[in-house]
């Protein structure tokens, strides 16, 4: 080939490139990222755009090539696929070293909050001011790889937190996510709850009947939606969060799950209702309903009737008649607020209906 000369060949997904640095020097650049066979036609050298993109970002593969040549895998032989693996382990451990030092590009600032399988903590970036939460797993086991799925399933939804980065270090794995300012549970379990605006109830309930309905469509059941797991922004937006115990929804799945306090009658044994391993995202409603009636009441209806079903085991057998005594109570509840957005009589009682099959679904619950 002459000087300054290209050819190129073409797969369905990748360019190969063949560019005459010299009349009996070539350079050759496989790439995914430049389809037509496009050169720098202003320059003296025409190369084409896959060089000059390569040159751009070389750094990278001097540093690789650095590395290696110093600490590497590969050892003298005459079979081209053995010295290919070789360059495959070298690439690996390369990648390796650098997912190392980028996990420590977060730095701890106090700890927020402490769940079943990880804590939260307050970070902060190195090489900014920039602030995050960060959720620390106790272990990488199966629940892990399940919530960080879930995570990116969700990933776009206004009333979802998102997952911005992941970090390994110390053989832990902590995601990184936005820091809220606070948690729904610090809003209405500490004022008192006649000062909570109506409209403000609303206005979260639907924002999480929204985040219910996307994951819902997406075939995920939250299965432990409470007040502490749900944030508040600055501008008190609704925004779903610690999604340890969620999972796509089958026939057939795991019982003990969701808070007590926030936990549907058919996932009580002794209930009449109770349906054990056999439940269905009605469970995310009911959840619901018991959050609107946190909102309105405040400690007030824990402080009374919630402490006697968490905490005597005896009471169990009897469950489902308490929740037909909190069902009755929520319907005198919502007649007196005289409430007519999302948070009406409709929406409540069928939110909070003891029946997982005449209970409402999120898209019925949203307003006309």
């Amino acid at each position: 080939m002459e000087p300054f000369a290209s050819a190129f060949a073409f797969t369905r997904e990748a360019t190969l490139v063949c560019y005459a640095v010299k009349k009996d020097r070539s350079v050759l650049v496989l790439t995914t990222a430049h389809g037509p066979p496009h050169v720098d036609e202003g320059a003296r050298q025409h190369k084409p755009l896959a060089v000059l993109a390569y040159n751009e970002n070389k750094g990278g593969v001097d540093n690789l090539d650095k590395l290696v040549a110093a600490y590497s895998c590969r050892r003298a032989t005459r079979r081209w696929p053995v010295a290919l693996f070789h360059n495959v382990l070298d690439v690996s451990a390369y990648n390796a070293l650098k997912s190392s030092c980028e996990a420590i590009m977060y730095i701890t600032k106090g700890l927020i909050g402490q769940g079943a399988y990880g804590s939260v903590y307050r970070c902060k970036k190195i090489d900014s001011d920039d602030l995050y939460a960060m959720k620390v797993f106790d272990d990488f086991r199966e629940s892990t790889i399940r919530e960080m799925s879930i995570f990116h399933m969700l990933k776009g939804h206004d009333n979802i937190i998102e997952l911005q980065d992941v970090s390994v270090h110390d053989e832990k794995v902590a995601a990184i996510m936005p820091l809220m300012s606070c948690t729904l549970g610090d809003v209405i379990f500490c004022r008192d709850p006649e000062n909570t605006p109506l409209s403000f109830i609303a206005r979260m309930s639907l924002q999480i009947a929204n985040a219910l309905q996307y994951m819902h469509l997406l075939g995920i059941v939250h299965r432990d939606l409470t007040p502490r797991n749900i944030l508040l922004s600055d501008d008190m937006t609704v925004k779903v969060c610690d999604f340890g115990l969620s999972r796509c929804s089958l026939d057939k799945m795991s019982e003990g799950v969701v808070t007590c306090t926030h936990r549907a009658p058919e996932l009580f044994q002794g209930s009449r209702y109770y349906k054990g391993e056999y439940y269905t995202s009605a469970i995310d409603v009911w959840s619901l309903g018991v959050i609107i009636v946190d909102a309105m009441e405040g400690c007030n209806l824990r402080k009374t009737l919630m402490p006697r079903v968490c905490k005597n085991e005896i009471v169990s057998r009897v469950v489902f008649d308490m929740f037909i005594l909190l069902s009755s109570y929520v319907l005198s509840l919502v007649s007196s607020k005289s409430i007519t957005v999302l948070t009406g009589s409709r929406v409540t009682r069928s939110g909070l209906d003891t029946s997982p099959a005449d209970r409402l679904t999120v898209e019925q619950e949203s307003p006309a």
